[in-house]
This record gives structure tokens, C-alpha cells and sequence, in this order.
């Protein structure tokens, strides 16, 4: 309601930059709160968007009985799998590559 009085009050009067600021934020937290409450308090809109988020990332949950029977989970993320996939001293052949390097041999 403040935001809205002082987007109108902007409309026709010179205005501050600080009422500005103080209009911006305001609609910000009036618009942006809801849907963090929603997802605070709401379980099944939170387990719903852990599934898309986990879906959209590819994020895959799966369950490790380490030595005593405590139940621990582990997440799998085929993005930072990648990231650390080239630290090893493996040597990957690209397809291709003796043909492209026997060519001046001929």
C-alpha cells in the first residue's frame, strides 16, 4: 500500500531519490515475500519444488548404509561429476585424432 501511495505521489510531484528507493523496495518485498512464505510453510509446494529443482539439475538422492545402520544421503550431480572428472592422470583419446595426425605422413 505505501508503494502504490508513492508511485501515485511520483506521478505528480517531484519525488526524491530516497522516497524512490524506498518505493522500489517496498514493491519489491511486497512481491517477493509471498512466495517465500509459501515455501517456509507450505510442505507440499516446498517437496514439489525440491523435485523440480533436483529434476531441472539433474540432482540424483540416493541412500548409503555406511558401517552402522544410520542412513546417510548422498547426492550426485552430473555437472560437478564433469567439473572433477578431468583432475585424474587418465588420458582421454579424441575419436579422430590418429586420422588427423597420420595425414601428413602419406
Amino acid at each position: 500500500m505505501v508503494a502504490a501511495s508513492i508511485y501515485v505521489y511520483m506521478q505528480f510531484f517531484p519525488t526524491l531519490p530516497a522516497l524512490i528507493l524506498v518505493a522500489q523496495f517496498d514493491w519489491f518485498f511486497a512481491h517477493g515475500s509471498p512466495p517465500l512464505i509459501y515455501l517456509t510453510m507450505n510442505k507440499t509446494i516446498r517437496k514439489e519444488c525440491g523435485q523440480l529443482f533436483r529434476h531441472v539439475f539433474k540432482v540424483e538422492t540416493t541412500r548409503v548404509s555406511p558401517a552402522g545402520n544410520d542412513s546417510v544421503a548422498r547426492t550426485r550431480n552430473p555437472i560437478s561429476s564433469l567439473m572433477h572428472a578431468g583432475s585424474g592422470s587418465r588420458k582421454e583419446e579424441v575419436p579422430g585424432a590418429n586420422e588427423r595426425s597420420n595425414a601428413g605422413n602419406h
